[in-house]
Order: C-alpha cells, then sequence, then structure tokens
C-alpha cells in the first residue's frame, strides 16, 4: 500500500521529500525513513509513504495539476493551539513526525500497535526540539551521499592486491562479510569488502541504528554481489555501478559514508528529550 498525494514537483526542488514508515507486515514495523524520490507506486504492503508539503516556491498549479499539502489545515491549526504557538508551519510538524516516529522510546512503547496499524502520533513535549532534530535527520538520511566518510574507517590491502585498482575493488559472487568470533559473534569493527581488501577501524556502534532490522552496512552486504536471477537468467553486476561513476572504490567510499549516517543519526537521537505525552494527546 502506498498512502500519498497527486502532487507536481518542479525540476531541482527538494521540497517533495516523502517519509516512509514500514507497514505492519515488515520485519521492523517500527522504523521509518525519508526519501529524495516521489512515490513511484514501487512500495508494497510493507511500506507506506506519506509525501510532505511542498514549498510556496512551487505554483499553485503546474502543468494542469493543483498542489496538494499532505498536512492540513485543521491539522496546522490544532498544533498551533496544542502548542500555543502560532509560529508553528506544516513543515514543523512534518520534520517533527519524523524525529518522533525514531524516538527509540516512542518505538518500543508503540511496539505492538505499530505490527498491525498505522504510528499513531502523540503531541509530545517539546515540539520545536523534535522539528529542529527531524530536519537535521531529514538531510542526514537523503543526503547521505554527500556526508563526510567516517575518519576511522581505513583500508587495508592484501599483499597480493593487484594493482590495477578496477581489479582490487572488483566485486564477485561471494558477499562482503564480517569475520566471524567463535561460531555466533561476528567482528563489526571489520568488513571483509573481497578478497584483496578489507575495511577496518569500524565502529561497532554503526550496527545498532538499523532499517527494517538491518544496519546501513548489512543492505550493502545483502546488495551488492554479483547475482544472476534463476528465472530470467539476467545478471546483476555492481561492477557496472563502479564504472557508471568512473571510481573502482566508489562503494568502498559509500560504505565510509554510512558509518558516518549511522553514527550521526544515534547522535542526534540522543538529544531528543525523554518521551512525554499529556493524558489523551
Amino acid at each position: 500500500m502506498v498512502i500519498h498525494s497527486a502532487r507536481p514537483q518542479a525540476a531541482g526542488t527538494t521540497q517533495n521529500n516523502p517519509l516512509k514508515t514500514n507497514g505492519p507486515k515488515n520485519p521492523d514495523p517500527s522504523m521509518t525513513t525519508i526519501t529524495d524520490s516521489p512515490a513511484d507506486g514501487t512500495a508494497t504492503a510493507s511500506s507506506l509513504d506519506f509525501s510532505r508539503p511542498i514549498g510556496d516556491q512551487i505554483p499553485v498549479i503546474l502543468d494542469g495539476y493543483r498542489r496538494v499539502d499532505n498536512i492540513t489545515d485543521a491539522t496546522l491549526a490544532s498544533y498551533r493551539e496544542h502548542y500555543r504557538d502560532a509560529r508553528i508551519t506544516k513543515e514543523d510538524i512534518f520534520f517533527y513526525v519524523y524525529a518522533l516516529l525514531h524516538h527509540p522510546e516512542y518505538r518500543e512503547r508503540y511496539e505492538d500497535d505499530l505490527k498491525k496499524m498505522l504510528p499513531h502520533i502523540p503531541r509530545a513535549a517539546g515540539f520545536h526540539t523534535y522539528a529542529s532534530v527531524g530536519r537535521e535527520l531529514a538531510d542526514l538520511h537523503v543526503n547521505y551521499e554527500q556526508v563526510e566518510p567516517y575518519p576511522s574507517v581505513q583500508e587495508e590491502a592484501s599483499l597480493h592486491a593487484p594493482a590495477d585498482p578496477w581489479e582490487r575493488y572488483r566485486i564477485g559472487e561471494r558477499k562482503m562479510r564480517f569475520p566471524k568470533l567463535g561460531r555466533r559473534d561476528k567482528d563489526f569493527t571489520r568488513l571483509e569488502y573481497n578478497e584483496y581488501a578489507i575495511l577496518v577501524g569500524i565502529p561497532e556502534q554503526a550496527q545498532q541504528y538499523t532499517i527494517s532490522g538491518r544496519s546501513p552496512l548489512d543492505w550493502v552486504i545483502d546488495r551488492y554481489y554479483v547475482k544472476t536471477d534463476k528465472a530470467s537468467g539476467i545478471v546483476n553486476d555492481p561492477n557496472d555501478f563502479l564504472r557508471e561513476q568512473g571510481r573502482p572504490d566508489a562503494v568502498v567510499d559509500l560504505i565510509k559514508r554510512l558509518v558516518t549516517v549511522s553514527m550521526r543519526t544515534q547522535e542526534l537521537l540522543a538529544t531528543l528529550p525523554a518521551l512525554e505525552i499529556p493524558e489523551g494527546k
């Protein structure tokens, strides 16, 4: 199921960022993310899509379509009345919701409900703190490719690593992996990229931020390896992505930036106030 409103989007703008929250069928129904792409019909019952209000710089009428804000005037009025602040905007409410849905205490308190229904959005104390943190989270998650690589994450090359960088960073059929520590545990500070390169210096805490039950690095592991679809015979080769980027180390660079996203997300969430919800709100 995808929930959104038809709305125009001017080329080159970043004002139309859908907020995606996992549906009841998802392994982690409490998790929410934001994207820079409008709903494209690919979401399923495991995800729900809520588009943000559109900025004033986009015309009310564009190519025959009328701009529609997903946060209604009535909702805006009720928030202003509750918080006794006429300066609150619809975008403030959007980012408040984004931060609230990330709050660890919120996710724990409403875990059972989130498995069965849409998220309940209470009016928690500290609205402007949530809105401010939500803005930073959204910017971090949408622009993850522009953040700085995490400084402690470095590469170690094997003695027999090829001099040609395209061969040294080539991705094969074997998935990247965290080395095992005994039978059950893994060393999450090291990531075996391929037979030639290992990424070291990854903070263990980077695994604590998860999206649909997996950390950003887990998503990289599951996505970036050569795989052939048995039914169609189509080969999914991430080395094509490296060539498109013109960088043999593009995925290595992405991994370093995703560590920054994980760590910064947790730092921002730690600044949220304790979850205080007035009775009946």
